[in-house]
């Protein structure tokens, strides 16, 4: 049993090298990923580093304010050119409206003067056929023109 003994005595002596060089492994992966850290932080802590981000900020927000303005300028032209049809449409809706009023009311007055036209002729009645003299248009010889189609009752 000595020789198992001191088999067990070496296993453990092994497994604790081995997690020593485990510790000093994960010790120095640290080490390395403290050592970045400190170095970034030290370049960004330098001030042509800082300066040049703030140059990169600046110069996107006048990129920015250049996008904005113009895009301002495109609706303000855009809104002012849609009220102007707007406006131009409704003075030719306007223009129509009136105009078609004028012509209503001058063919009224059309209407009327050959209403009142009309009304100053005598009555004629036109007929095919023979025509009856009236009694009293033979009286003033006159004849009334009446002619109608066949006798008239």
């Amino acid at each position: 049993m000595n020789t198992q003994e001191e088999r067990e005595k070496l296993k453990e002596a092994y497994k604790e090298h081995y997690r020593a060089l485990r510790e000093l492994k994960e010790k120095a992966v640290n080490a390395r990923r403290v050592a970045s850290v400190k170095e970034a932080l030290q370049k960004i802590g330098d001030r042509s580093v800082v300066e040049r981000l703030d140059q990169a900020v600046e110069t996107v927000q006048v990129h920015l304010a250049r996008a904005e303005a113009k895009l301002e300028h495109f609706i303000d032209s855009h809104t002012q050119r849609a009220e102007q049809e707007e406006t131009q449409a409704w003075m030719d809706k306007e223009q129509a409206r009136q105009t078609i009023e004028q012509i209503r009311a001058e063919m009224g007055l059309v209407h009327q003067d050959i209403e009142n036209k009309l009304s100053d002729l005598p009555e004629v009645t036109k007929s095919v056929g023979r025509e009856k003299r009236d009694e009293t248009s033979e009286k003033t010889g006159q004849s009334a023109s009446t002619k109608t189609i066949g006798p008239r009752i």
